[in-house]
């Protein structure tokens, strides 16, 4: 399965998509479920997909956390002046990386829901060797991704930040550094200009509140949760959650196109996508919702395109 048409494939997104599949009920001996198993064990099997997917499949007991690199919540202390200083990341990459700082400290493992075999064996049939002890498995195994020339980089960057874990029990930084994660999280989640419009961040920045305590019940997750919706669409085929909402964008961009294109403002199609478009906008008290769009949910620049589009 390629994240494009045309695509030879992704080990991570395959490996992700199979696992959906089977917990959804899907036979292992499934004409797809078969080519998917083919073509994955082909590219080295669970022991190469990337970073992202280990944690997933970590999640539910389904890859030991030691085989995950290691991703200590001090991290977010560094000063900005330091290059690799989360602060220099662009505000996308900082949203993605901050809560996988606290997953990474609790390491939870959810129970799966199939009572079909233990966990550690529900996906055997994607390892090249069943037999192997998994820490073996994982042991020279990197994402695919990664190449030999950053490969030492990577073993001995995730060799530090296990020395650092060690360390926590010796220095009081640990819960003062999952204190700021849970601040950035906080006021990403008040802003909604970082995650809104991406699931896989929101979904991993709710769970990170969870695991600090955070009830679901609580303010700051009924609000993720309501912003999660957005990225909710049904049709004919079924309920699904956008990766990544581009709608407005999408829409936005096109409609402008259009116009320059010389199409007609009243052409039935172009005249129905205005109008959903300024359904999203907001009043700003004296009737003019044409300009007013919530940048809590949707980013700048959509909002850009998008009064752009309107005007």
């Amino acid at each position: 399965m390629g994240i494009n048409p045309g695509d030879h494939g992704d080990l991570s997104v395959t490996v992700e998509a199979y696992l959906a599949l089977r917990i959804l009920g899907v036979s292992r001996n499934d004409p797809q479920m078969r080519r998917s198993r083919s073509f994955i064990l082909s590219a080295g099997s669970i022991a190469r997909v990337s970073f992202i997917t280990r944690v997933y499949l970590a999640m539910f007991g389904l890859y030991p956390w030691i085989a995950v690199q290691s991703l200590p919540s001090e991290l977010i202390l560094l000063p900005q002046h330091i290059p690799s200083s989360i602060c220099r990341w662009p505000a996308m990459d900082r949203s993605a990386l901050i809560p996988l700082l606290i997953l990474c400290h609790h390491r939870p493992i959810f129970k799966l829901p199939t009572q079909e075999c233990a966990a550690s064996a529900y996906l055997n049939e994607l390892w090249c060797k069943p037999e192997e002890p998994p820490e073996k498995a994982f042991g020279g195994a990197f994402p695919t991704g990664i190449s030999n020339a950053i490969a030492p980089v990577s073993k001995s960057t995730d060799l530090i930040g296990r020395f650092l874990n060690g360390l926590t029990y010796f220095f009081p930084l640990r819960r003062y550094a999952l204190y700021r994660s849970v601040e950035f999280i906080l006021e990403t989640i008040r802003e909604m200009g970082g995650v809104g419009h991406l699931a896989r961040p929101l979904h991993m920045a709710m769970l990170a509140l969870k695991l600090e305590g955070y009830s679901v019940q609580s303010c700051p997750l009924r609000t993720g949760l309501d912003y999660l919706e957005h990225l909710v669409y049904e049709d004919e085929a079924g309920k699904r959650i956008l990766s990544v909402n581009t709608t407005v964008c999408d829409s936005s961009l096109m409609i402008t196109g259009l116009g320059d294109a010389g199409i007609p403002l009243d052409s039935p199609w172009l005249r129905k996508s205005l109008q959903w478009l300024q359904s999203l906008s907001l009043s700003d008290g004296n009737n003019n919702t044409s300009k007013i769009f919530d940048t809590r949910i949707f980013r700048v620049d959509d909002v850009a395109a998008a009064i752009y589009a309107v005007i």
